[in-house]
C-alpha cells in the first residue's frame, strides 16, 4: 500500500486484482456510494478481460486431450435421454 500526498490530506491506494476486490466491496455495506463502485469495479474487469482476450489467440476448449477424455468418459457413464 502507497500514500500519496493530497494537498492538506493523505489519501491510500492499494492494488488489488478482481478477486480481492470482490471480496473487499462483500465486507462493505450497499450504501448507494458502494453500490455504484461495485458495477464500476464489475465493468472495469470486464472491460480489462475483454482486452486481454482481444491480444491473446483463443484456444478451443476442446484443444486439451486431458478435457476430451473426461468428457468423453462422461457421456459414456450418462448416456442421454432420448
Amino acid at each position: 500500500m502507497r500514500k500519496r500526498t493530497v494537498g492538506a490530506t493523505q489519501a491510500k491506494y492499494a492494488l488489488l486484482n478482481e478477486d480481492q476486490a470482490v471480496f473487499a466491496l462483500t465486507l462493505s455495506r450497499n450504501t448507494p456510494q458502494v453500490v455504484q463502485l461495485k458495477l464500476d469495479l464489475t465493468r472495469a474487469f470486464r472491460d480489462a478481460r475483454h482486452q486481454t482476450k482481444a491480444k491473446v489467440e483463443p484456444q478451443s476448449f476442446f484443444s486439451n486431450t486431458r478435457i476430451q477424455r473426461f468428457i468423453v468418459g462422461w457421456v459414456e457413464r450418462n448416456p442421454p435421454l432420448l
